[in-house]
């Protein structure tokens, strides 16, 4: 079948045709990939794969890469994302509404908010908020060198895979939280709204408005870095990277008992043995919520009068693997910590897991791009490989239109052609017949003759030849002539309107009479008696004293014949 060739696999996030998104996450700790299956607007979660990466060389990676994908037998898409360590976010609120008028314009405005040149850059950015009655759409950019892109889609190159998506962590985090998270929230909020609010807030593409609804944090808490998510009401107010993670609490635990790193990884993550530095984790954890303190600081400035103080920290990410991780940070940070659900996020966007499949929190960020691709398929920081892949479609569409066209055209003349030698075959036979049946019953050898039209006229001919013959001898048509004349005799007095007849002419189907009158009164009386006649029935009235061929039909020619 034809997808996105001849008919779209999608429309909008509702999957016309299934597809397979394997998405695979690459950090210097492990390799980390997910398989999901959408069909309709539902996602199935197929399989799961993580290679932990035995040093932080480019060639391990490759490798670990052509290992997670060789693991999964079949997939119609790759997806990706760049690290946030390697992405500047900036905020823009811009006076227009709609992706494409602010594609066009927003290379311009973000180009002296960057730390380099905007033609050694990959940009892109995701439309946070819309209001159309003021014309104003606030945006998030996200900017990346387009070298640091190109070294991150080379590892896949080189393993032989084919990446046509490289999406944004922080913006798939929001999404997914968005409709994981908020979603339920929003409609319930919006259920318990008035007329009057409902009406207000017409025309504004979010789910709340600005400054409404409560705040959350979203924190990613991962090997190398730590993502950090300001929502208020569901809108993305802030971004942050932080870079601090597991590594780093690895690295004082290092330090401090002379243990080497990668074997100090190890065993917080993979044997976790994390009781063991106890008092270390609690110190590697006191770094970051001070560095998340030192970030709301940071988004209260940014975000100003609007800003409300979190009611709740999401945790997602590695760390949350950490020994009494959640019962740690709660005692750093007087906001509420608590973990993400992955079930409960599973069930409000319509997401199930096969039999085998078990994910946990840190595989939040490698599911978030998987789904980024439903739900928001316009960020794409290779747009120039997509570019090529839209030309190679419309390439395809156009080619398989030609194809098509083509096909339709020679069947449709192979169709005809059938036709027409089916009617040529029945033409032969039906003509061949005709001849053996004429020659049958007439005697006449008309088999040379090709044209049917030339074999009707001549045994036309030849029957009205017969038939003048047979008539020309036959006693009811001489019977019937002398009833015509008998009745003309009987009605017709010549003598009183002065008929002078000079011409009377007959055949099996009509009388003809040419003659002359004396006056238009005997023009009158002639008219009735002509009207009186038994057998014949006048065709036109003579309108003049000297009339030719004047026409009078046969009224009931079987009568007369059968006497």
């Amino acid at each position: 079948m034809l997808k996105d060739v001849i008919v779209p696999s999608r429309v909008g996030s509702y999957f016309i045709f299934p597809k397979k998104v394997l998405s695979i996450d690459v950090t210097p700790f492990a390799v980390q990939a997910v398989l999901i299956h959408f069909v309709g607007n539902k996602a199935h979660i197929k399989s799961n794969k993580s290679v932990i990466l035995k040093d932080f060389e480019k060639s391990t990676i490759i490798e670990s890469i052509k290992q997670v994908v060789a693991s999964f037998k079949s997939y119609d898409q790759v997806v990706t994302s760049l690290s946030s360590s390697s992405i500047v976010y900036k905020e823009l609120t811009l006076p227009f509404v709609g992706r494409e008028k602010l594609s066009m314009i927003v290379g311009y405005e973000v180009e002296s908010l960057l730390p380099f040149a905007l033609d050694q850059s990959v940009i892109d950015f995701m439309i946070l908020q819309e209001d159309a009655s003021k014309s104003s759409s606030k945006i998030m950019v996200a900017a990346a060198l387009k070298e640091n892109v190109d070294e991150h889609y080379d590892l896949f190159k080189q393993a032989g895979v084919s990446l046509q998506v490289m999406s944004v962590d922080m913006f798939a985090l929001y999404e997914l939280y968005r409709h994981g998270i908020f979603q339920s929230k929003a409609e319930k909020t919006s259920a318990l709204q008035s007329p009057l609010r409902k009406k207000l807030n017409a025309g504004i593409k979010t789910s709340q408005r600005f400054g409404q609804g409560q705040a959350e944090l979203l924190v990613d808490f991962s090997f190398d870095i730590t993502r950090v998510l300001y929502v208020q009401g569901g809108v993305l107010k802030a971004v942050r990277m932080i870079p601090y993670g597991v590594s780093d609490i690895a690295d004082i635990i290092s330090k401090s008992l002379g243990v080497a790193h990668y074997e100090v990884v190890q065993q917080l993550i993979v044997q976790h043995n994390e009781d063991l530095y106890e008092k270390e984790i609690k110190e590697g954890l006191g770094k970051l919520f001070k560095e998340i303190s030192k970030t709301l600081s940071s988004f209260e400035k940014q975000v100003g009068n609007d800003y409300q103080k979190p009611y709740k920290i999401i945790m997602s990410g590695l760390g949350c693997h950490i020994y009494q991780f959640l019962q740690v940070a709660q005692g750093f940070i007087d906001i509420p910590v608590s973990e993400v659900s992955l079930t409960s996020i599973g069930q409000r966007i319509h997401m199930n897991f096969a039999g085998e499949v078990s994910l946990d929190v840190e595989y939040l960020v490698v599911l978030s791009m998987a789904l980024f691709t439903k739900y928001n398929e316009n960020i794409n920081f290779l747009k120039h490989i997509a570019t090529k892949s839209d030309t190679v479609l419309l390439v395809q569409q156009v080619t398989s239109i030609f194809i098509l066209t083509v096909a339709c055209i020679g069947m449709m003349f192979w169709h005809s052609s059938s036709v027409l030698q089916k009617w040529e075959r029945a033409y032969i036979s039906s003509k061949k017949d005709l001849v053996q049946t004429i020659k049958k019953s007439m005697d006449l050898d008309l088999q040379k003759e090709k044209s049917l039209k030339l074999i009707v006229e001549k045994t036309d001919a030849m029957l009205k030849k017969e038939h003048q013959q047979w008539f020309a001898f036959s006693k009811q048509a001489e019977h019937s002539y002398l009833e015509y004349l008998q009745d003309l005799s009987e009605h017709i007095d010549k003598e009183s309107i002065g008929l002078d007849l000079k011409k009377v002419s007959m055949t099996p189907e009509k009388v003809m009479l040419s003659g002359t009158l004396k006056s238009f009164e005997s023009l009158e009386v002639f008219e009735e008696e002509l009207a009186d006649l038994q057998l014949l029935s006048l065709a036109q009235k003579p309108r003049e004293l000297s009339f030719s061929n004047l026409e009078l039909t046969i009224k009931d020619k079987d009568k007369h014949e059968s006497v």
